[in-house]
Formats: C-alpha cells, sequence, structure tokens
C-alpha cells in the first residue's frame, strides 16, 4: 500500500525575516507614529475632542518623513507610499488605539531589518550588513 500522506515542511526561518522586511515598517516610522498619534490624542481627550481635525493636517504631514524614511530604508517608492499612507491613516482615527497597529508592523519590520535594502549616498541601493561593515 503506498502512503499518499506528505510530511509538512516546518517554516523556513528567513523566509518569515524576508516577507517581514516586505511587510513591516521600519521601528523608527512606528514609534513617531505611535508617539504623534498618543500625543494628537491626549490633546484630543482635553479638548473634548475639538481638535480633531489638527489630526488630519499631522497625519497627512506626518506621511512625507515616513514615506522617505522607509524609502530610504529599501522599500520601492510605492510600498513606501503605501506604508506612509496607512501611518497617515492610522494618525487621523482620533483614539489611541490603532497605533498598536503601526506598534506590531515596526516590531515585524524590526525583524526583517536584516534583510532590508538600503540606499546609500550615491542612490544605489546595497545590501544592509555591507553598508554597516564598510563604515
Amino acid at each position: 500500500m503506498i502512503n499518499h500522506r506528505s510530511t509538512p515542511t516546518p517554516p523556513n526561518p528567513r523566509s518569515f525575516a524576508q516577507s517581514a522586511a516586505i511587510f513591516g515598517i521600519h521601528p523608527l516610522v512606528a514609534l513617531v507614529a505611535f508617539v504623534v498619534d498618543q500625543m494628537l490624542f491626549a490633546g484630543e481627550l482635553a479638548t473634548g475632542f475639538v481638535l480633531t481635525i489638527l489630526s488630519f493636517f499631522v497625519g497627512l504631514a506626518l506621511m512625507v518623513p515616513c514615506v522617505l524614511l522607509q524609502r530610504r530604508f529599501g522599500d520601492p517608492w510605492g510600498a513606501a507610499v503605501a506604508k506612509g499612507a496607512l501611518v497617515a491613516i492610522v494618525t487621523m482615527i482620533p483614539t489611541g488605539l490603532p497605533t498598536c497597529l503601526l506598534a506590531g508592523l515596526g516590531y515585524v519590520g524590526s525583524i526583517g531589518l536584516k534583510h532590508r535594502r538600503t540606499v546609500d549616498a550615491t542612490g544605489d541601493e546595497v545590501n544592509a550588513d555591507d553598508h554597516h561593515q564598510s563604515n
């Protein structure tokens, strides 16, 4: 009798780290977004949500440095803009809870930092390990 069952293969840790590099956001971006959103939420609570419109403009302003940081740490433009837009939208929501999502994505991004590609001063992409060893 032939056994047609195959044994499952365990997950490849390298593939998880590469996925983390693709889907995670840089921990610095997550930290800045978390801090800014918590400060905005405190102001909204103190004023009875009168300053909620301020969250909209701060979210838009926060998108630009987030996109540039994501691009600097190896994301293509499309992914960097998408992650920056996610940060902006989460910042615009007038509660402090959605930033937990950003903290989780920042943790995933920190796992994938080793597998990210870094853009050096000339605009060429280099491996992050090669960039740190040459300095």
